[in-house]
């Protein structure tokens, strides 16, 4: 399933996996308004860790493991104002 990521005007990526641009689109907008900015599919896979707590919620991990490839990809498509 192909991965999408946005960035928002704060300057933060949000990425999703969705069977088209459209539903990525969908899947932003549970976040906020996604119009207008650009939805970027993206080639890298990610590995992020998930921490259970004694209540059964979960957490992001302080280190996601983003891989180097993904980091570039992220820059290149997200952030090409700071290459």
């Amino acid at each position: 399933m192909p991965m999408y990521a946005l960035r928002w005007p704060d300057r933060s990526v949000s990425i999703t996996f969705a069977e088209s641009e459209d539903e990525a689109v969908l899947n932003f907008d549970e976040i906020a308004d996604p119009s207008n900015l650009s939805v970027v599919e993206l080639d890298s896979s990610p590995l992020i860790t998930l921490l259970r707590d004694a209540k059964n919620d979960f957490r992001l991990a302080g280190d996601l493991g983003t891989n180097e490839a993904l980091k570039e990809e992220l820059m290149e498509k997200c952030y090409p104002d700071l290459n």
